[in-house]
């Protein structure tokens, strides 16, 4: 079995970023465990994510000459699709006034081939895995901060500064009276 095959879904009624958090389990993954894995996911983009997987597996078993073993999820697209006139509706907000309810629409891209996982997957699951910068001896990211000003010995300062008319001076009435 050689090259890639691919399905796509397009239109889909459900926004791309609750698609991309179910695109994301199955990122990498051999194409029969992504399978059983989505069977198990309760969300409503879990059932768009099976079609796709299964269409690209026909796709595969059609155009292959050989068997369709091994094959392994090596991209899943979800991109933004078109907010058609006729979805846009408005709900009643406070002192009058409306507020606007996108309805959005996904386009699904799933790629799958064969058994290496392709270069892009892996910088995706390393791009993933970075941790937030924090100075070195200190707990946490925000901790770090912290613990640096003190080592320098400067103040941390909790209190808001007092501005030009906030009362470090005389009020406005004193100022008529002297």
């Amino acid at each position: 079995m050689e090259g890639t095959f691919s399905a796509s879904s397009r239109y889909l009624r459900i926004s791309p970023r609750k698609l991309r958090l179910v695109a994301a389990l199955v990122r990498g993954k051999s194409l029969a465990e992504a399978l059983v894995l989505i069977r198990f996911v309760p969300q409503k983009a879990g059932r768009f994510m099976e079609g796709a997987l299964r269409s690209a597996l026909g796709n595969a078993k059609d155009r292959s000459k050989g068997s369709v073993e091994g094959l392994v999820v090596q991209q899943v697209r979800v991109d933004e699709g078109p907010q058609p006139r006729d979805t846009k509706r408005w709900t009643p907000k406070a002192m009058g006034r409306v507020g606007s309810m996108r309805r959005r629409t996904s386009h699904l891209l799933v790629v799958v081939g064969g058994g290496d996982v392709s270069k892009e997957v892996k910088k995706q699951e390393i791009k993933g895995t970075k941790k937030a910068k924090s100075l070195p001896g200190s707990g946490g990211a925000g901790k770090g901060i912290k613990a640096a000003k003190k080592q320098a010995g400067k103040k941390i300062n909790k209190t808001k500064p007092r501005g030009g008319s906030g009362g470090a001076g005389k009020s406005s009435k004193e100022k008529g009276k002297s």
